[in-house]
């Protein structure tokens, strides 16, 4: 496009032709990164957590990764699918290890699947992102976190 008062081009050429050349990258790629696979530990106490549930909150973007860990307390992350990671960078942490126990006999039903309630072991001490959520950094390539340590007291 050329302006009426000028002879010369507004864009020049090539520079469209560069800046055009990035839009089908970004697209394909998206602007987040592409997942790695995750796997860490969680400790309560010193002792594995067997069936909690680890959310990992991004601090910027919206991609939560979430697993569950296993008897030994180790958890594999996914985002999308089972088992695809997390994206690389610095997340909060949040936990929650549900224990079901008998209903109290004024929440008891002859439903089977109302005989039993969920409580936290942790008491919901870790249950909500904040500041003093515990901390984690998945790295650019993957592999195993730094153990989540955490107290009941």
């Amino acid at each position: 496009m050329v302006h009426r008062f000028c002879k010369r081009p507004l864009v020049h050429p090539l520079r469209l032709a560069f800046a055009t050349a990035w839009v089908p990258v970004l697209l394909l790629t998206g602007c987040g990164g592409e997942f790695v696979p995750a796997t860490g530990i969680v400790n309560v106490d010193g002792a594995p957590a067997s069936g909690a549930t680890v959310i990992f909150h991004p601090a910027s973007g919206s991609d939560r990764a979430t697993g569950r860990t296993d008897e030994s307390g180790r958890y594999t992350l996914k985002t999308s699918a089972p088992g695809d990671g997390a994206r690389p960078g610095e997340y909060a942490v949040t936990v929650v290890w549900l224990e079901e126990k008998p209903a109290p006999p004024a929440e008891a039903s002859d439903d089977p699947e109302h005989m039993t309630v969920a409580e936290d072991r942790l008491k919901g001490r870790y249950a909500e992102k904040s500041d003093a959520s515990p901390k984690a950094t998945v790295p650019g390539g993957g592999g195993e976190l730094a153990p989540i340590e955490l107290k009941t007291k």
